[in-house]
């Protein structure tokens, strides 16, 4: 709902920076540029996920096609975005797409194909805008992240349980100044921009110590699913989705390194579904449907059927 109009208007227009695309209006939540650009990059595993593997659609071509359309829809919304974030979004998802594709020819050139047919709508704004990357020491926006990210550390040393919600409020961090001989700016209350030190500043090195025990354990989870039905014939759509969750959770914390999502939904819902696919495969090894291990050859074999 919020991805497919923004990559259209991108296809048409060319999107911007800033540019409220969206059918929501405002700077927060998914009408957040850098969001939207997580989220739909988050998503575009999941959409190839349920392209080859969903029940609720009739398999046929034109679903398949309507599948690879949202995908395209997906890239174009982060494109069109002109954050910075995209970047890093979509070298993680195209890499880990990439390396679970079968077909790695026929995906690498299909994604190549895709960037460049909707960079080709974008401006020379664009290009100049990804480009202060590289001069992140003169942009105003990069530069204050590393700042407050610096104050943020100092101050989870004197508060290891952080400050609260909200705690970057009482921030303080000092600019260079604007012209040589000139006075420092200083500046309150700048976001933390990250997830990381958005926990780290607001639950401490003790939130942020069980953060990332959640991240591992989510990977864990999914890696045990991966590893149990690998050579189960029945349960390869639970192996698949195990994959695209690993790359969809993935893609998140890379972005979210440089956006202050932390506590929005999104990460969380990530999370549960490892917690829930680990358990559902669980269940089924208990209830005797699939055997704690199959070798190869005996799941190529024979169909797996209910204990008696």
């Amino acid at each position: 709902m919020h991805f497919i109009p923004v990559g259209l208007k991108t296809m048409v227009s060319g999107g911007g920076y800033g540019r409220a695309l969206g059918i929501v209006a405002g700077n927060s939540l998914l009408s957040e540029g850098a969001t939207l650009a997580g989220v739909s990059l988050m998503l575009i595993p999941v959409i190839l996920y349920l392209r080859r593997n969903t029940l609720l659609m009739p398999k046929h071509w034109a679903v398949k096609l309507g599948y690879s359309g949202l995908v395209s829809l997906a890239l174009a919304a982060a494109i069109g975005t002109y954050e910075r974030t995209a970047l890093v979004g979509m070298a993680i998802v195209g890499g880990g797409v990439w390396l679970r594709a079968r077909r790695k020819i026929l995906y690498g050139a299909l994604g190549v194909l895709m960037v460049l047919a909707v960079a080709s709508r974008t401006s020379e704004a664009w290009n100049a805008r990804i480009s202060t990357i590289r001069h992140y020491e003169t942009e105003t926006s990069a530069l204050g992240r590393l700042l407050v990210w610096q104050w943020t550390i100092g101050y989870a040393n004197e508060h290891p349980f952080g400050g609260g919600f909200n705690s970057y409020k009482v921030d303080k961090v000092t600019f260079p100044p604007d012209t040589p001989g000139g006075d420092p700016v200083v500046a309150k209350g700048i976001a933390f921009h990250s997830i990381y030190f958005e926990v780290l500043g607001e639950q401490g090195y003790v939130g942020l110590g069980i953060f990332f025990s959640i991240i591992f354990l989510s990977f864990w989870q999914l890696h045990k699913v991966a590893r149990i039905t690998k050579n189960v014939r029945e349960m390869v759509w639970a192996k698949e989705l195990a994959y695209a969750l690993q790359v969809a959770l993935l893609t998140l914390l890379a972005c979210g390194a440089f956006i202050g999502i932390a506590f929005q939904p999104m990460l969380y819902y990530l999370f549960a579904l490892s917690a829930c696919l680990r358990a559902h495969v669980r269940e089924v090894q208990r209830l005797g449907y699939m055997p704690a291990a199959v070798r190869p050859e005996a799941a190529q074999e024979r169909m797996l059927l209910p204990a008696q």
